[in-house]
Order: C-alpha cells, then sequence, then structure tokens
C-alpha cells in the first residue's frame, strides 16, 4: 500500500499557486466567454424595428473586464426602460406634419412605451449558464487544476 500524507500547508501553497499562476488567466477567459455570450443573447432578445439596435451592439475590452452594449444609438435606453407618457411639440417649426397624418399639429400626444429589458433577460440567462461555463473551462485545463492533461 502507498500512504501519502497531505498537510494543511501543502494544500494552502497548492491553493496559492492555483491563485497565482491560473486564476488571472482563467478569469480573463471566463469573463470574455461570458462577455461574447451575452452579447449573442442580447441580439437574440433586442426587439426590432430596423434592425439598428441589433446591429450596433458589441463588446469591448476594457481595463479590468469587458463592456457589451450600444455605444451609437441613443434610443437604446427608452427600449430598455420604457418611457412614460409625454407630448411632442415642434422644435424647429410651428407644427408636426407627417404622411398620412392628415393636417399639421400644434402638438401630439404619446402614450409612451412599454420596458422591454432585453439587457437584463440576457444577464439573467447568462448568470444561470456561467456555472456550466465554469465547470466546462476546468474540464477543458484539468491540468491548471491540478488534475491530468
Amino acid at each position: 500500500m502507498i500512504e501519502l500524507d497531505v498537510t494543511p500547508g501543502q494544500a494552502l501553497q497548492a491553493l496559492a499557486r492555483i491563485r497565482d499562476e491560473y486564476m488571472p488567466a482563467f478569469a480573463y477567459a471566463l469573463a470574455k466567454q461570458m462577455a461574447f455570450r451575452l452579447l449573442e443573447l442580447m441580439q437574440l432578445f433586442t426587439p426590432v424595428r430596423t434592425g439598428n439596435l441589433r446591429t450596433s451592439e458589441d463588446v469591448d475590452e476594457e481595463p479590468g473586464g469587458f463592456w457589451v452594449g450600444t455605444h451609437s444609438v441613443s434610443y437604446a435606453k427608452y427600449v430598455a426602460e420604457g418611457t412614460p407618457a409625454h407630448d411632442i411639440y415642434p422644435v424647429n417649426k410651428k407644427a408636426l406634419a407627417w404622411k398620412g397624418g392628415g393636417h399639421p399639429v400644434t402638438h401630439v400626444h404619446h402614450p409612451g412605451t412599454e420596458a422591454r429589458p432585453f439587457h437584463l433577460w440576457a444577464l439573467r440567462q447568462v448568470e444561470q449558464e456561467s456555472p456550466t461555463m465554469i465547470l466546462a473551462m476546468i474540464a477543458r485545463y484539468p491540468q491548471a487544476f491540478g488534475g491530468e492533461a
């Protein structure tokens, strides 16, 4: 019979090695995987009228992590958070007019829009999938966690 003794000190050294040598790269790879999965899901859940919002969504790498969303579509917030009822008045003219609208009017009442928090729907899904992502990454790189390659 072969016996091996493992001391608490040895276990702490092993954990420190994992923390120092493998965790930064592991955390970066996991964050990147989560960011691109978030983008994929956001594009799936984004409401589409013209497709402009959906095609503007992207992943940007920043110091300390990743940013997922859109920089170029100003109305994204209103789609996600909705808007209350409000009146619309002309800014550069005396009246509002549009094709099929009949006659010009001095203002219109907009009933507001319902919130469609597609970004939160996507985030919740990624949060649910994250344990599976972590286990899959550990299985892909077992040598980093004390297993055999």
